[in-house]
C-alpha cells in the first residue's frame, strides 16, 4: 500500500517535472500523425480524424449557419446557382458580392435586417446577391404546414437546376429543393450531404467561368 502511494505520486512529480519535454512529445506526435507519418494514423481512424479537416470551408459556413438559424428559429432561403438565368435571380434582390460566412448569413437573415425577407443567391462561390423574390410553385401536393418559404425554393428549383436550402420559422426544420423535388426535415447530416453535392457544381463552375460582374 506505501510502496503504491510513492509510485502514485512519483507519477504525478515525473509529469510535472518533464512538463515541457512531454509538451514537446506530444506536438511531434499530433504533427506526424496529420502529415499521415504514423502508420496507425493512415487507417481508418485518420480518415476519420482528417475528414472535418478536408471540409470545404463554404459548406461549414453554410452548414453551421443553417443549423444555428433552425435552432433559434430564424427563417432563411438559400439559393446555391450555377446560373443566373432564371426568374428572381438576375431580376431582383440587393447586390451584396460578398464571402460567404456564417456571421455575414445569419446577419441577412436577423429578423431586423432589411434584407432578410426573400432569398439570398449564392453564385461562383460568393454570396451574390440577397432578399431576391423567387417564383412561387402551385405544386398541390404540398403538405399544409409548407409556407411561402418552401413554395418559393420549390418554385425556383421546378425552373432550374438550382439547389434551395429553406429554414423554417415555425418549425426550427431544414428543407432542400432540387429539381422540382422537396425533402423536409432534413437530419444534420442530410443537409451536410446536399450541400457538398451542391457546393461541387459551385467549385466547378468557378474554375470554369469568368467572374461575372453584375451590372449596376
Amino acid at each position: 500500500m506505501i510502496l503504491g502511494q510513492f509510485v502514485s505520486v512519483g507519477v504525478i512529480a515525473l509529469v510535472i517535472i518533464f512538463q515541457p519535454e512531454i509538451r514537446k512529445f506530444l506536438l511531434v506526435l499530433g504533427n506526424n500523425a496529420v502529415k499521415g507519418n504514423i502508420p496507425f494514423f493512415n487507417g481508418r481512424f485518420f480518415r476519420i480524424m482528417k475528414a472535418p479537416l478536408e471540409e470545404s470551408p463554404m459548406v461549414a459556413q453554410l452548414h453551421s449557419s443553417m443549423l444555428r438559424m433552425a435552432k433559434e428559429r430564424v427563417g432563411a432561403l438559400i439559393v446555391l446557382a450555377e446560373d443566373l438565368n432564371f426568374p428572381g435571380l438576375e431580376d431582383s434582390g440587393i447586390l451584396i458580392n460578398a464571402e460567404v460566412t456564417k456571421q455575414l448569413i445569419v446577419s441577412i437573415f436577423n429578423k431586423e435586417s432589411p434584407l432578410h425577407d426573400g432569398a439570398m443567391v449564392i453564385y461562383n462561390m460568393k454570396i451574390y446577391k440577397a432578399s431576391c423574390i423567387l417564383p412561387v410553385s402551385d405544386n398541390l401536393t404540398l403538405p399544409p404546414h409548407a409556407g411561402l418559404r418552401h413554395r418559393a425554393g420549390l418554385g425556383l428549383s421546378e425552373v432550374s437546376n438550382a439547389h434551395v436550402f429553406i429554414v423554417s420559422e415555425e418549425r426550427g426544420t431544414i428543407a432542400h429543393a432540387y429539381r422540382g423535388n422537396l425533402n423536409m426535415q432534413l437530419e444534420e447530416d442530410q443537409v451536410l450531404q446536399y450541400l457538398r453535392t451542391a457546393i461541387k457544381g459551385e467549385e466547378k463552375l468557378s474554375k470554369n467561368t469568368v467572374t461575372h460582374t453584375p451590372e449596376l
